[in-house]
């Protein structure tokens, strides 16, 4: 009986320690988001950092916003976000709703976890695995998805899932309009390099 006791108490202390470390990491990454600094690169306006990641078959790319003649939507996400899985259905069905119109890619912040959220996620669009530097840079809560215009200035950010006010942000600038949806893109890339612009 005594044993069994020892066995019971020693379980207890680990369970206890386990979860003391657990809520102490909890805090340490609440912190960090809650930092003034956490977010401080991706604000509307700026120019967005450089993005280097790796690509499924482990080869690094640099992802030139310049490139092509249309907008970079990035989105920002880790594997093992419960928020992140329940938005994958919507940022896909955004990609294909604007496809042509905008270049679409996503980003993971950690590569754990990665390889099996690209099976199951059924995106058309790539899934890349953020460089150190990238993670860094692009740190922020997940998801987040950045409008990035050709002039590599950030146009557009939305944190969170898309759902009340961000779905009606996102679906009033994405709606599956032609010449409104392209004028609005066309008007915030220029706002986002400084000129004044209305909409048509």
């Amino acid at each position: 009986m005594r044993r069994l006791d020892r066995v019971a108490w020693a379980g207890l202390a680990v369970t206890i320690v386990v979860n003391g470390l657990q809520g102490g990491r909890i805090l340490w990454l609440e912190k960090a988001l809650e930092s003034p600094t956490a977010n401080a690169t991706l604000v509307e306006g700026m120019a967005a950092p450089p993005l280097e990641a790796r690509d499924a078959a482990g080869r690094i790319i640099r992802i030139d916003y310049h490139e092509g003649p249309n907008p970079t939507l990035v989105y920002l996400f880790l594997p093992g976000c419960v928020w992140c899985r329940r938005n994958m259905r919507s940022i896909d069905a955004l990609a294909r709703q604007t496809e042509g119109r905008v270049r679409t890619l996503a980003v993971s912040l950690s590569p754990d976890g990665l390889e099996e959220f690209r099976s199951r996620s059924g995106w058309t669009f790539p899934a890349y695995a953020a460089e150190p530097a990238t993670a860094k840079a692009y740190r922020t809560a997940t998801p987040t998805t950045i409008l990035v215009a050709k002039s590599g200035a950030i146009m557009k950010v939305w944190t969170g899932v898309y759902a009340g006010s961000t779905r009606e942000a996102v679906a009033r600038l994405f709606r599956d309009s032609s010449a409104r949806f392209d004028g609005a893109l066309r008007c915030l890339g220029r706002a986002a390099s400084g000129a004044t612009c209305r909409p048509g």
